[in-house]
């Protein structure tokens, strides 16, 4: 199974390669990476209901970004080759001697997932409820501004030596 490390709201942690929410105990992870789990998500769900109150005080994304790196580390020591664990789109992987290894993607191909992650979630924006015409033309219009930005990166890339995108 793929375990992708994702912060959602009310989410766990962890979703597997189908979108859904993993069960932290069916993994059988030691209690205290279960507790690291629901104190990196209530993080971000606080951030999440400070920004629904206009109530923005500077949310530390680097070390949010940090822990969410952390506890994927960990999750790979324990689920080992079992499975396959992702965080930012890059895959978590052990060395021969059992230490986990991250290496991120180039910073342009995760904007670049990121923008499609985003794309997809307009496309789908409205489909469980009914929102407005006006609603609907502005996140068509929006989604579309996204799909030109992710085209600009690509160009971009074109024209980036390799070396240097890392």
């Amino acid at each position: 199974m793929i375990l992708t490390v994702k912060s959602n709201l009310n989410g766990t942690g962890i979703i597997n390669e189908h979108g859904y929410d993993v069960n932290l105990e069916d993994l059988k992870l030691p209690q205290e990476l279960i507790l690291e789990f629901k104190s990196w998500i209530n993080i971000d769900a606080d951030n999440y209901h400070d920004y629904i109150k206009d109530d923005i005080q500077g949310f530390e994304f680097a070390k949010f970004y940090e822990m969410g790196l952390n506890i994927s580390k960990k999750l790979k020591k324990c689920v080992g080759n079992d499975h396959q664990v992702m965080y930012e789109y890059s895959e978590v992987k052990l060395l021969p001697n059992g230490d986990p290894q991250y290496t991120p993607l180039d910073p342009l191909e995760i904007i670049k997932r990121k923008l499609n992650d985003m794309i997809e979630s307009f496309k789908n924006f409205g489909e469980n409820f009914e929102i407005s015409e006006e609603e609907s033309a502005l996140n068509k219009e929006l989604g579309k501004k996204i799909e030109e930005f992710r085209d600009k990166i690509d160009e971009l890339k074109k024209n980036i030596p390799k070396e240097s995108i890392n």
